[in-house]
């Protein structure tokens, strides 16, 4: 027999066991952190919770998670007050170089074929 959840329900997000202090710690090995985080997403699907020294995070495996996440139009974004001053700015790259400011979208590090297609 299984059960159906409700319209609007919410399903607790799933978590390995954490250990006392170290939280999720071993859980992700130094040496390949991100592989141990794709096995633990094999293990506990698409979306997980990891504590790790007493920080939540949920990670999300799923191309569709992120985009379902990442759409504006159903998700508010909190955007905090530094950002908003930056946010006037134009996009690229900012920086003030006395009283002219100045935008790129490459850094100079970038590849020479980036830097050809920003203007300056």
């Amino acid at each position: 027999m299984t059960m159906t959840q409700p319209p609007g329900a919410t399903v607790p997000i799933p978590y390995p066991p954490r250990r006392l202090l170290l939280g999720n710690l071993p859980d992700v090995a130094n040496d390949k952190p991100v592989q141990s985080e794709m096995d633990l997403a094999r293990r506990y699907g698409p979306i997980f919770e990891l504590e790790i020294l007493n920080r939540h995070m949920v990670i999300l495996s799923s191309q569709a998670l992120v985009n379902e996440v990442c759409d504006e139009t159903r998700f508010d974004k909190q955007v905090w007050s530094p950002l908003q001053r930056v946010r006037a700015l134009p996009p690229g790259l900012r920086s003030r170089t006395g009283t002219r400011r100045t935008t790129s979208c490459c850094p100079t590090s970038a590849p020479a074929p980036c830097r050809a297609t920003c203007r300056r």
